[in-house]
């Protein structure tokens, strides 16, 4: 299952969504970090306190984070990937583990996205 979410995501396709949610989640980063600047009391390790507060509570990435996982679901569905999966043998138990996996997958990679925008703009 791993192998088949890799090749996935090495296509080209994957190229263009993941651009577009990177830069909405670095001008996300970039206000966040503009805000809590802004303030004259957060300076140094406050600034710091602040800003892993924002990165790790923030709702509107989360919200990036539903249409992102929702597109893709969308469109496997509608392309037949996971009838072709039934076709190929796959009991829906073992589907429906594999777009639990998905999903984990998907979670992990848009933290990781998440933590390299706020990574890139902290040496600024």
């Amino acid at each position: 299952m791993i192998n088949i979410e890799t090749k996935l995501m090495k296509s080209k396709k994957q190229v263009l969504p993941a651009g577009i949610l990177m830069l909405s989640l670095l001008f996300l980063t970039f206000i966040d970090y503009w805000y809590g600047a802004g303030q004259k009391l957060l300076v140094g390790a406050a600034l710091a306190e602040f800003i892993s507060n924002r990165a790790s509570q923030s709702t509107l990435p989360a919200l990036f984070f539903i249409f992102w996982v929702l597109q893709r679901s969308i469109h496997l569905i509608n392309s037949g990937y996971y009838k072709m999966l039934l076709l190929a043998g796959w009991p829906r138990h073992k589907i429906f583990f594999y777009t639990i996996m998905q999903v984990a997958l998907y979670a992990l990679l848009f933290m990781l996205l998440n933590f390299i925008c706020y990574a890139t703009l902290s040496f600024f």
